[in-house]
């Protein structure tokens, strides 16, 4: 499935895409899109890549020329549990309102890679995950 947000209404959109902005800071919306995948296992559909792309301008008050930015995200789902082996406590669970930056400190791991740290800044995650399957049976 792929697909991207109207941007007819760049307030909207603004709304939906951020939570905090600094005061000066003009934030203008240019485009956003999605590439879900899922995976048929057992009759159900379920989960398989996410991919997600925002472009976006900002525009400070006392600077001359506005700066591009694009943010991207990826995910691939590489193992599935018939029953989740742990429950998240509420109180840990993210909330529609919450920011991931706000958050990460509750899920952050320094050794969860371990060994296997090596997916490059220009390699694609598809590819990366590639590997440390092979990886794994050697």
């Amino acid at each position: 499935m792929e697909f991207n947000t109207e941007m007819s209404d760049h307030r909207k959109v603004t709304e939906q895409i951020l939570r905090k902005k600094p005061a000066g800071l003009e934030f203008k919306p240019q485009s956003v899109t999605y590439l879900i995948t899922y995976r048929t296992i057992e009759g159900k559909s379920q989960l398989n890549y996410m991919f997600n792309e925002i472009k976006f301008q900002c525009d400070w008050k006392k600077k001359w020329f506005r700066t591009n930015y694009t943010v991207t995200s990826e995910m691939v789902i590489t193992d599935r549990y018939a029953y989740p082996t742990e429950i998240i406590p509420y109180k840990d669970a993210f909330r529609s309102h919450h920011i991931l930056s706000d958050k990460i400190n509750n899920f952050y791991d320094e050794n969860f890679w371990g060994a296997y740290n090596i997916i490059e800044p220009t390699e694609s995650l598809e590819n990366a995950v590639r590997k440390l399957k092979k990886m794994q049976w050697h």
